[in-house]
């Protein structure tokens, strides 16, 4: 043990060593101060004074009134860490006032650097409400934040979002203006940094109106979902026409293209079925309540939609006087294979190659018509024909009806001032291997002409012939006996003007016989 009294130590009498075991330190009267009890181990102090700037008391707390140097490094427990290279990491929050900082920078971590000049180099920076006092803050040089809440940006800013409306915003764009702008009212861009309201296009729920009226107008059975409407009300019909025009050297035009698909996702394809309305045009006009239709062109499948086809017919439909309202009679029809049907009355059937009143003789034509007791009407004691045709001019000698077979005109239905001609090719440059009838009595002779009615007017007696049985001229008759076509009969058919050459041969013939026997009479009478 070894003892040593330090007389420069004020209130320290001796300072005792033990053996590598502890160290004792003792006041002048001899009572212990503090005694380390191992040579690795710590001690405890009541107080320890370095001089008078420094401090320790037995809580733990460090009072240093100056700077402190540590060469090692200086840690505060395990939240806080000051390096001997300057650099500080702290786990919690760091606070200091404002002469903390005198040289910088003070780095934080990795994600912030702040400077002795005050500027902030960081990742995202969050501060409280109270946190900027007397600003301005910023932004590298891009962007200054003051004190009053400003923001100052050289840039573009960008942001996902706006909450307000606007009624504090300036400076924007200097000569930005909006004019004429109402409800529902779609603005366009009319020069440099000038928007205007434009007066006649609307949007409103999502349907885009052209016109004078702001909100959509009831047209077909309280509908009024339709997502474009033109309208007007000035004595300008054309601010409710629309045109399209299209300006190139091709042979291309403007077009309207309507679509369906039985999918009920946009952009889906499920194929169409027959008699699906694809689309149309639809004519209204008010009966002083409200719209009611007249007339309507549609388009409908025609027949069996498969892949690669759809087969589609037109028809043309009106109002009928005296019907119930909104109700349409069709009366033009174009099938899928040209063919064309002028309706007058009811039709039964789907009207298509299975014509109810041909069967399934298909007719590129067909006109149908109803009749009232014999005579076609249109309600009143006025005739009503099934096809009119009237020359303006009055002409002699023009035709009605023209019949071609290739190239070749066959026949005609002709009309002069007073009459009508029904006319078959008989130029003889057509014709060739011609001889005389020689046998026109005895073929004759074979006509069996009757008097008979048809069944479908038991009441009207006709005179002429069984088609099967003339065969003096056959090619007068048309069709097969007894020939059946869907379960029906396939009537024959008889031209009985084509037997005129036979009767006149046949009357030549007799009228040779005749006048042989007259002169054979005279001859006997004179003698």
């Amino acid at each position: 043990m070894t003892v040593i009294q330090p007389n420069s130590i004020s209130g320290i009498n001796s300072i005792t060593v033990q053996s590598g075991e502890g160290l004792s330190v003792h006041k002048s009267d001899g009572s212990l101060i503090r005694e380390i009890v191992s040579a690795t181990g710590v001690g405890t102090f009541y107080a320890l004074n370095v001089g008078s700037a420094t401090s320790v008391s037995n809580r733990g707390d460090v009072a240093i009134s100056g700077i402190v140097t540590a060469n090692g490094g200086v840690k505060v427990a395990a939240a806080a860490t000051i390096s001997t290279n300057g650099n500080a990491t702290f786990s919690g929050v760091a606070t200091a006032k404002a002469v903390d900082l005198q040289t910088g920078p003070f780095n934080v971590g990795t994600a912030a650097t702040i400077y002795a000049n005050g500027n902030i180099t960081a990742g995202i920076v969050t501060f409280k409400a109270g946190d900027l006092q007397t600003g301005p803050f910023n932004v590298g040089t891009a962007a200054t934040i003051s004190a009053n809440g400003n923001a100052t940006f050289s840039g573009i800013v960008t942001s996902a979002g706006f909450v307000g409306d606007g009624s504090g915003l300036t400076g924007l764009s200097a000569g930005t203006s909006l004019s004429g702008s109402t409800n529902n009212t779609v603005c366009t861009v009319t020069g440099s940094g000038a928007i205007t309201g434009e007066p006649n296009i609307f949007v409103n729920s999502n349907r885009l109106i052209l016109g004078t009226a702001d909100s959509p107008q009831t047209v077909y059975a309280g509908v009024d979902t339709d997502v474009l409407q033109i309208n007007g009300n000035t004595n300008d019909y054309q601010k409710a026409s629309m045109s399209m025009q299209y300006y190139y050297s091709n042979a291309a035009s403007p077009s309207i293209s309507i679509a369906k698909s039985r999918d009920t996702s946009v952009g889906g394809h499920t194929i169409v079925q027959d008699n699906d309305y694809i689309g149309g045009f639809r004519f209204f006009g008010s009966d002083g309540t409200d719209f009611e239709q007249g007339l309507a062109i549609e388009v409908q499948t025609d027949g069996s939609p498969a892949a690669g086809k759809v087969p589609m017919g037109l028809r043309y439909s009106t109002y009928a006087e005296g019907a119930n309202a909104d109700s349409l009679t069709e009366r033009i029809r174009i099938t899928d294979k040209g063919n064309v049907y002028l309706h007058g009355g009811t039709r039964t059937g789907d009207d298509r190659e299975n014509h109810p009143y041909f069967g399934t003789d298909a007719c590129k034509l067909t006109l149908v018509y109803d009749t009232d007791g014999g005579n076609m009407t249109d309600g009143s004691s006025n005739i009503v024909y099934g096809l009119g045709i009237y020359d303006k001019g009055g002409n002699s000698g023009s035709y009605a009806v023209s019949f071609r077979n290739g190239s070749a005109t066959v026949g005609s239905i002709g009309m002069n001032a007073s009459a009508t001609q029904f006319n078959t090719s008989s130029d003889y440059r057509l014709k060739e291997n011609q001889v005389a009838i020689s046998d026109g009595i005895t073929r004759l002779k074979t006509l069996k002409p009757y008097r008979f009615n048809f069944k479908t007017a038991p009441s009207e007696t006709v005179d002429g012939f069984f088609a099967h049985e003339v065969t003096a001229v056959p090619e007068a008759v048309t069709g097969t006996k007894d020939a059946m076509k869907d379960g029906e009969i396939d009537p024959q058919s008889l031209d009985q003007s084509k037997l005129v050459p036979l009767l006149t041969a046949a009357l030549q013939e007799a009228i040779t016989k005749i006048e042989t026997l007259e002169t054979k009479v005279a001859a006997l009478e004179s003698a």
